[in-house]
């Protein structure tokens, strides 16, 4: 959605992400500059951005997360879409970064085949 916003493509540090002149413009991702840190995704104030890998035939996602309890490395979660269905019951936390005055971001992995579906995690097991 086009909006005023412009933190993801101040806070990028390979300048990955280009908006313009025009801040209402979405902005535009340059794949060969980005590197997949997530610097973006703590920095965007509208929780709007994931970072996706995928690796040894798993999906890797680094999310904003501001909720507590917060997640802990080795803990499996839910994986849900975006209307909250549970994709998938055993996604893995892989890590936590946590900042003072910072959104945490949580990376996890789930099946591949969620890819395309994944949006959050909910209730760990």
């Amino acid at each position: 959605k086009e909006i005023p916003c412009n933190p993801c493509e101040t806070s990028c540090p390979f300048d990955a992400i280009y908006i313009g002149s025009d801040i209402n413009q979405i902005p535009r991702i340059d794949f060969n500059k980005c590197t997949g840190c997530g610097i973006c995704a703590q920095a965007c104030p509208g929780l709007a951005i994931m970072v996706a890998m995928i690796k040894d035939g798993k999906a890797y996602f680094k999310i904003p997360y501001e909720l507590l309890p917060l997640p802990v490395v080795g803990e499996k979660w839910s994986a849900a879409n975006r209307y909250g269905d549970v994709l998938d019951k055993h996604c893995m936390i892989e890590n936590v970064k946590k900042t003072k005055d910072r959104t945490t971001i949580v990376t996890v992995s789930i099946e591949q085949p969620f890819l395309y579906e994944f949006a959050t995690i909910r209730s760990k097991l």
